[in-house]
């Protein structure tokens, strides 16, 4: 790893999630010999990066939904305040 800039430390962790932790390796292509860097995870953080992004498309839907809704509220608003004139000058409009 050295080799490609990295520290020759082999396992990693985060300081602000110190339960996640991973193996990183150098590889090199064996094909054009291109070098890089890959990572080895418990299986367990990717099912919880998996579950989370569910929730987070859920959300953001949840989010489009809800402002679809407010668009929607607001033109009916516009529309109600064009006719209040016309409601206050002919009080039997609608009756």
């Amino acid at each position: 790893m050295t080799e490609l800039g990295e520290k020759k430390n082999q396992r990693w962790k985060r300081n602000d999630y110190p339960d996640i932790h991973w193996f990183r390796r150098g590889r090199e292509c064996l094909t054009c010999g291109h070098n890089f860097i890959t990572a080895e995870a418990d299986e367990s953080l990717l099912d919880e990066l998996a579950r989370l992004r569910g929730k987070l498309e859920a959300a953001r839907s949840k989010t489009n939904e809800i402002h679809n809704r407010y668009e929607r509220v607001m033109i009916e608003l516009d529309e109600i305040s064009d006719l209040i004139p016309s409601i206050l000058k002919n009080p039997k409009i609608g009756t």
